[in-house]
């Protein structure tokens, strides 16, 4: 019995090189392509070892051990769940920038700069937006995502809108009439039926930019 091993003769390092450059060139296409094509290479091996296990112990020669060392010993494939993995994050972190880019340049979230919150905030709301989706970029939101816990990194998208209410119901926050200003001097705020009000604006929103992403 014949087996055909052209497939193993994949050059890593070049193979790597190739994912590398396309995931900095933002091309995610090819960089999927080459995640699909390792993947079929990976079965393309995990099918051969079968095949050698069966003739082996069909014919009584040979060590199925040995098969088994053929494909888990092989240094070009014992690495690919991580490799595929570590590839996919870098592509989530690539997805999640082109995203954030379109959602920060929103008329709607740029209007919360200078709008003070109280004193329980330290950012207006613009900053504590960018601080909210710093949080939600970290690796938990990665694993989420690739897990499918999160649909369309609908999180991100909360991150972003979920205050553009404030700055269209923003009031001067008082006590006992006195304005409240920050250690800055600047006008505190307050949010009265914000979240309802964001909730339409979003409802509100163009489909086709959700749609995109």
């Amino acid at each position: 019995m014949k087996f055909k091993g052209d497939y193993l003769k994949m050059e890593h390092k070049t193979y790597a090189e190739r994912v590398e450059d396309a995931v900095k060139n933002d091309r995610l296409d090819l960089a999927r392509e080459l995640i699909e094509k390792r993947k079929v290479n990976y079965q393309k091996a995990r099918k051969e070892t079968e095949e050698r296990m069966q003739y082996y112990e069909d014919s009584g020669s040979g060590s199925m051990g040995v098969a088994m060392g053929f494909f888990c010993g092989n240094s070009e494939f014992e690495d690919i769940p991580k490799a595929e993995k570590d590839l996919e994050d870098r592509l989530v972190d690539i997805e999640i920038q082109e995203m954030e880019k379109d959602l920060i340049s929103l008329p709607e979230v740029q209007s919360g700069k200078g709008v003070i919150q109280n004193e329980f905030h330290d950012y207006d709301v613009y900053d504590h937006t960018l601080k909210v989706a710093e949080i939600l970029r970290s690796g938990e939101l990665k694993e989420m995502i690739l897990s499918g816990k999160v649909r369309d990194k609908d999180l991100v998208a909360a991150a972003y809108l979920h205050d553009i209410g404030k700055p269209v119901v923003a009031k001067p926050r008082a006590y006992d009439g006195i304005l409240q200003y920050d250690e800055q001097g600047r006008q505190r705020h307050t949010f009265g039926d914000h979240e309802k009000v964001g909730e339409e604006m979003v409802r509100e929103m163009d489909s086709g930019f959700f749609e995109e992403h």
